[in-house]
């Protein structure tokens, strides 16, 4: 699920805005069922605001929530979602509230903040969220959660695009064919044709690999290649290319990135609440490598990286590199990757 996730998640930033908006315009404008979520919650309440939290019954696997309400003396009052969790939808996390006009006694009914309502996994929207405080009982009470049941649409629209002689071109290895893709799923969802905007990826030359470091550099660099490459060895400044070029550029480029790869590779050994910037290789992607991040810490792989750089340090500074002097001046003070990148 996790690379799925992944994949997905990188997809979706070729998909244009306005595609976008007009995906939620047309799925907004049909008449689907509601998916009504109920739990019992525990209110707490304080100064001014209510803590709510709801857990699902001892069946399991049911609506989970905690948020915060204003108290009801405001008209227009304002709340925040800090985690939710649906059967099929996953986490949302983080979502402000306002009442909607329909709040009323003892029942609040709260929307998302913002124009477009926030998507679970399953990509059906939530549209409110009812609170109900029981009368004889104000540390108790009953949350109502509502989604518009209407993303199944697209998936079965995807699915029936699968099927058609001709999909190929839509769904085999390449490149994402996002104009092509989402003509073709408009009309299938019944959405107006629009003329394309462009036609600038015709004219975009072959696609090129970056030139291979020779094995001299590879040489130098053994342990860094398979956990740094994939981000470091571009010739882009961001993420700094430390691994790109011959044996001299990478050894010039690992050495003027010394301080900054010991801080992310020690930062490892850093308990999570009291670091300063996040380890690299980052922990989520560890598991790409097969490892976590108790594994990774514990790795020689990382102990050969970090003796690697310590040695390039201790020939700059005569002594071994320490992490909290390092860092004393904060993380941007030190001198960055490459002359022209601020930060790796």
């Amino acid at each position: 699920a996790g690379a799925e996730d992944q994949l997905v998640g990188g997809l979706a930033e070729f998909v244009a805005a306005n595609d976008r908006q007009r995906l939620t315009d047309a799925l907004a404008s049909r008449a689907v069922p509601l998916i009504r979520h109920h739990s019992a919650c525990r209110v707490e309440p304080g100064a001014a605001r209510l803590s709510v939290r709801c857990q699902p019954g001892a069946s399991g696997g049911g609506l989970q929530l905690t948020a915060t309400i204003e108290k009801p003396v405001l008209e227009r009052r304002r709340g925040q979602l800090e985690r939710l969790t649906l059967p099929g939808s996953g986490v949302i996390n983080a979502i402000p509230l306002v009442a909607a006009p329909e709040t009323r006694g003892q029942k609040s009914a709260f929307v998302a903040v913002g124009k477009h309502p926030p998507r679970g996994a399953d990509g059906n929207p939530l549209t409110r969220i009812v609170f109900h405080i029981a009368p004889d009982d104000p540390g108790a009470g009953e949350v109502v959660v509502e989604q518009r049941e209407e993303f199944s649409t697209v998936v079965q629209a995807v699915n029936d695009l699968a099927e058609t002689p001709g999909s190929a071109v839509l769904f085999d290895a390449g490149p994402f064919p996002r104009e092509q893709l989402f003509a073709a799923l408009f009309a299938r969802l019944g959405v107006s044709k629009l003329a394309p905007c462009c036609l600038a990826a015709d004219k975009l030359p072959p696609p090129t690999l970056d030139e291979a470091a020779d094995s001299a550099s590879a040489d130098l660099a053994v342990d860094f290649y398979p956990y740094c490459a994939a981000c470091h060895r571009s010739a882009d400044s961001f993420p700094p290319g430390f691994l790109h070029g011959n044996a001299s550029q990478v050894e010039a480029a690992l050495r003027q990135c010394a301080p900054r790869l010991y801080a992310r590779l020690a930062m490892a050994d850093v308990p999570p609440v009291r670091r300063d910037k996040t380890p690299m290789p980052p922990e989520s992607l560890l598991p790409a490598f097969g490892t976590d991040s108790d594994s990774w810490r514990a790795s020689p792989v990382r102990a050969a990286m970090l003796a690697q750089v310590s040695n390039w340090l201790r020939a700059e500074t005569g002594k071994p590199p320490d992490l909290t002097q390092l860092l004393a001046g904060g993380y941007e003070a030190l001198r960055p990757c490459l002359t022209l990148s601020p930060t790796p």
